[in-house]
Order: C-alpha cells, then sequence, then structure tokens
C-alpha cells in the first residue's frame, strides 16, 4: 500500500481503526512528529518528552478502534495529548514539595520552646507535641503540606501561596481546616489526662 503516506490524517483513522496495520504505522508516525513539537512548546526535558510521546502514541494504538467518527481524530488525538500533560505537570507539581521525615519532623519539634519545669508538665507536652506530630499524618495532603509549611517550618501565609500556587485566602482556609481537624484527632487524648 504506498498510497498510503499521502492519505489525510482522518482517512488514515478510518483505516488504523478498521485494522490496516500500515495506516496505522503511517498515522502514528506524524502522530509522533505533532505530539513532540507540542510537548517541546511547553520546556520539557527531551527525556520526559520522550515518554509522553510514547504514552500518546500506546494509548491511540490501544483505542483508535473505539474512535466511532474517523473526523474527530486530529482533535481526539490532541485532546490524548493535552491531558498526558496534565497529568505529567500534575505529577511533578507533587513532587515538587516533600513532606518532611519523621526524623526532620523530630529535629524542628526539638526547637519549640518548653516554658514547663515541673517535670510531669514536661512528659505531658512532649507527649502531647509527639500525638500533633503523628496526627499531621492522617491529615488530607493539602491540609498536611500546609500545616507542616505554616506551623512547623514557619512560612508566612503569602510564601505557603507562592510555594502552592494558591491564593491567600485558599491557604488561610486550608490551615484552619488543617488545625480544627487536628484538634479533633487530639481532643480525645486530652480528654484522658
Amino acid at each position: 500500500m504506498n498510497e498510503i503516506p499521502k492519505l489525510n490524517l482522518k482517512t488514515l483513522a478510518y483505516l488504523a481503526g478498521n485494522g490496516n496495520k500500515s495506516a496505522l504505522k503511517e498515522l502514528l508516525e506524524r502522530e509522533s512528529k505533532v505530539c513532540r513539537a507540542f510537548f517541546r512548546k511547553h520546556n520539557l526535558p527531551p527525556n520526559d518528552i520522550q515518554d509522553l510521546v510514547q504514552n500518546v502514541l500506546i494509548k491511540i494504538t490501544k483505542n483508535i478502534q473505539n474512535l466511532r467518527i474517523a473526523s474527530t481524530y486530529p482533535k481526539w488525538a490532541k485532546t490524548i495529548a493535552r491531558n498526558e500533560l496534565y497529568d505529567y505537570l500534575r505529577l511533578k507539581r507533587k513532587s515538587k514539595f516533600q513532606y518532611m521525615t519523621n526524623n526532620e519532623l523530630a529535629e524542628i519539634s526539638k526547637n519549640i520552646p518548653n516554658n514547663t519545669t515541673n517535670p510531669l508538665d514536661e512528659i505531658l507536652v512532649a507527649e502531647l507535641k509527639n500525638k500533633v506530630k503523628n496526627s499531621i499524618k492522617f491529615l488530607p495532603d493539602e491540609y498536611k503540606k500546609a500545616i507542616i509549611m505554616r506551623d512547623i517550618a514557619g512560612l508566612s501565609y503569602s510564601k505557603i501561596a507562592e510555594i502552592s500556587k494558591i491564593n491567600l485566602g485558599t491557604v488561610k482556609s486550608r490551615i484552619s481546616r488543617a488545625r480544627e481537624k487536628l484538634k479533633k484527632i487530639v481532643e480525645p487524648y486530652l480528654s484522658e489526662l
């Protein structure tokens, strides 16, 4: 089938969707170039671009037979590429801020001033600090991140908003909600004292 390279994308999509392997091969070669250009536009690292292109081509190959109207192929393929990009950026954003390990939390909590003089009070305060520190693990990620940055790392609300790329009101709301959730987690412990 030497005529395949001269066909338009919609025709290639139709043929590929109906099992024509030559059409699928040509479609994937063309789509590879389009995807590579699309991802390059977003200044992604070359290795990541290659991985994203490969993911898009795999999804096209697996799902081309489910494309009901071949004329919608260009938009359909672009949606697959865009979704791959969004997933990539979402994962990249999550990994930018890494949560503190227990050792880091312990190190920071050492610096919290302890003004008590009674040994029993010191033990209770230490237990309470430990309970709060351990309770942070049970918060939803968005609250955990906000409370760690504010109450443990001591960052300002505006700095947290800048790092998290959310508005200041959202930061304040998340911190307030995180504190409320921590209070509910720790309250049963306080009533036992």
